[in-house]
């Protein structure tokens, strides 16, 4: 029975030690949905001609840096991901994964980033 016991913890440990493969292609759809939902965000926000900030945690301008946070902790974890796969010596798979799909999403990425850096500029004035 223990030995039963010892394989069915090994086997147990075995799976959850395996590392799931990195889908940068989902990586990258969330962070443009995260610049889009930011965008929209700051055009609900911003109907007025101003953005709110006080020290709430529910005034406008922190709601905003909250979401500009996201997005930046998700491409910092991509960079990151890219990173170690060509330390680790892979044939850059994710690098190559990551060009592709910047290609195929040029025209939906920059029109996202270039309102999102105008938001970002209007912000700090």
């Amino acid at each position: 029975m223990k030995k039963l016991l010892y394989i069915s913890l090994i086997f147990i440990l075995f799976f959850v030690s395996c590392k799931k493969e990195y889908d940068i292609q989902k990586e990258l759809e969330t962070a443009i949905n995260k610049m889009s939902y930011f965008n929209e965000t700051f055009d609900k926000a911003y109907a007025d001609g101003t953005i709110t900030k006080d020290d709430t945690e529910d005034c406008e301008y922190n709601k905003l840096k909250k979401i500009a946070s996201e997005y930046y902790g998700i491409m910092d974890k991509m960079n990151n991901s890219i990173k170690e796969d060509i330390e680790a010596g892979r044939e850059n798979k994710l690098e190559e994964q990551y060009k592709k799909l910047l290609q195929e999403k040029d025209a939906e990425i920059q029109e996202t980033t270039k309102k999102f850096l105008d938001n970002l500029a209007k912000m700090k004035n």
